[in-house]
């Protein structure tokens, strides 16, 4: 009787121990596949930004605004139905997720000439825009023409002289795909040249020397400009204070380059009528921008802006078919409507419309004062006064190479040790209960 209760007690101990091991083995398997099934909700967040960059046969970057800070990573792979691999936020290490409105990822090591597929998420939940959660692009052909041009760099600090780490300078020219890199921890960043892609035909685009571009660095807060050409950028004539605005090129210059670029095509958009410029949504630093156009030889155009006072004028195109406005009053700095009213080559009035942002030099673009977002999408363009360029103080740069480099940083693979953890604990404790059973 005595034995009978002893292997039954001893018997109950091993079936608890064995149940409670079973629990925990079940409950582990239910988390790993809650954890790595792709996220299927969708995400209330707006995607305000969304664009291609650094495009290349074997790889080609992401950049995305959301409007709302948020940890932002991209599930992606060549079948839209098994999107297998990640990409974290450029800035994010050892897979800790920053929240930010701005994010920029990279799909590294891929196939040239092959389309890949990939979605954004928020915070675990998936972003849509346009009706559609998938996006898609192709990389390049292995055979795509590399330019022989060496990389711009420089340097970007904070108004306190402390070097401005995990900064997005972004490179825009033309309708190329912009090119992105992030600042280092000294405040130094440099931009790889190989590849500036059209966005319309994925033909490389032709840039020369003093070629002019603009240059974006920011973050979630503040954000710098900077107007100069490929020549000056190498590297940039002096170091950026976040938040001020800079040009390190002269009105002429850019106007004889780019008058150059369409005297070619001077009978075809001379018989146009269209505003040359201002371009939309260009943010001009200074007060008297700059205002010209095509129309028919001969007609009037009536060019309005929304300013206070309003200002107006009447212009007559020349036989050339252009025609440019002087702006000998000064525009206070603000958001502001151009409007200029003619006639087509049939006699019809036309209507057309610029929106464009007059800033102070040295003012912060993310001001209120200011409507104007970091998009990426600004366009370079022309001021006809004397060019200002801020002369704040700016660092000593010490450990500045005339050729650097940058080192990538190690790949994130977003492994999770706990699962494991629980895993062993529950296999010790199923072993410890067979062991009992022996």
């Amino acid at each position: 009787m005595y034995s009978d209760l002893y292997t039954k007690s001893r018997f109950n101990a091993v079936k608890m121990l064995s149940s409670v091991a079973g629990v925990i083995v079940i409950a582990l398997g239910l988390f790993l596949f809650t954890q790595d099934s792709a996220p299927t909700r969708a995400s209330k967040r707006a995607l305000l930004d969304h664009q291609i960059v650094n495009m290349s046969p074997k790889q080609f970057g992401v950049f995305w605004e959301v409007d709302t800070a948020d940890e932002g990573w991209l599930l992606y792979g060549k079948n839209p139905n098994n999107l297998d691999s990640i990409a974290f936020d450029e800035r994010d290490s050892d897979g800790e997720k920053e929240q930010r409105i701005y994010h920029f990822a990279i799909f590294r090591n891929l196939d040239p000439s092959a389309k890949y597929y990939y979605k954004i998420i928020s915070n675990n939940e998936v972003i849509q825009s346009e009706g559609t959660d998938t996006f898609s692009a192709d990389t390049l052909e292995d055979s795509a023409q590399a330019t022989i041009f060496s990389p711009m760099y420089g340097s970007v600090y904070y108004s306190n002289n402390e070097p401005a780490d995990k900064i997005l300078a972004m490179l825009i020219v033309g309708n190329a795909h912009p090119l992105i890199a992030v600042s280092g921890s000294t405040g130094e960043w440099l931009i790889p040249l190989q590849y500036l892609i059209n966005k319309d035909s994925s033909n490389a685009v032709n840039i020369g020397e003093n070629d002019p571009i603009t240059l974006q660095l920011f973050n979630d807060t503040q954000r710098s400009m900077v107007r100069s050409t490929f020549e000056r950028s190498r590297p940039l004539p002096e170091s950026i204070v976040l938040g001020n605005n800079y040009s390190f090129i002269s009105d002429s210059d850019v106007l004889a380059v780019q008058d150059s670029k369409i005297s070619s095509n001077s009978n075809i958009t001379s018989a146009q009528v269209t505003i040359r410029y201002p371009k939309q949504n260009a943010v001009v630093p200074g007060t008297t921008p700059l205002i010209k156009g095509y129309g028919i030889p001969g007609e009037y155009v009536r060019v309005n802006i929304n300013a206070q006072p309003v200002f107006s004028i009447r212009v007559q195109v020349n036989q050339q078919g252009e025609w440019d406005v002087p702006v000998n009053k000064k525009i206070s700095p603000g958001t502001y409507t151009l409007t200029a009213t003619t006639k087509d080559k049939t006699g019809k009035v036309v209507q057309l419309s610029r929106r464009f942002t007059l800033i102070k030099s040295g003012e912060q673009v993310l001001g209120d004062s200011v409507e104007a977002t970091p998009s990426g999408t600004l366009t370079p363009s022309i001021n006809p006064s004397v060019t200002v360029m801020v002369t704040t103080p700016t660092p000593e740069e010490t450990g500045i190479i005339d050729e650097p480099t940058i080192t990538p940083p190690p790949p994130v693979s977003g492994l999770n040790i706990v699962p494991y953890v629980f895993a062993g604990v529950g296999m010790m404790i199923l072993g410890l209960g067979v062991i009992l059973l022996l």
